[in-house]
């Protein structure tokens, strides 16, 4: 099991600031995201997701990962609910 928490603070230090100007981000597929506690595949967060089509901000980007900050399409609220979103790697913006 990870220590999510070490792991979390670790790419907090190490990650890669994203641009405000490059840091909007839209998920792709055809199903739900997974988020991760931290940079690493045994943090997983297991119910916590977005669905394609989803907009995003990526703040920060350790280890092929990608911190985001999200809007809750059920609330309207916004907030970072999951630091890591391995999710979006590859997706472009």
């Amino acid at each position: 099991m990870a220590n999510c928490i070490d792991i979390a603070a670790a790419g907090l230090k190490s990650g890669k600031r994203v641009p405000a100007g490059s840091a909007s981000r839209q998920a792709v597929g055809n199903r739900r995201l997974n988020f991760y506690a931290a940079p690493d595949s045994g943090c997983e967060m297991l119910g916590v997701c977005i669905r394609p089509g989803d907009r995003v901000q990526a703040l920060l980007e350790p280890s092929g990962f990608t911190w985001l900050k999200c809007r809750s399409a059920a609330t309207g609220g916004e907030g970072q609910r999951a630091r890591g979103g391995r999710c979006l790697q590859g997706t472009g913006q």
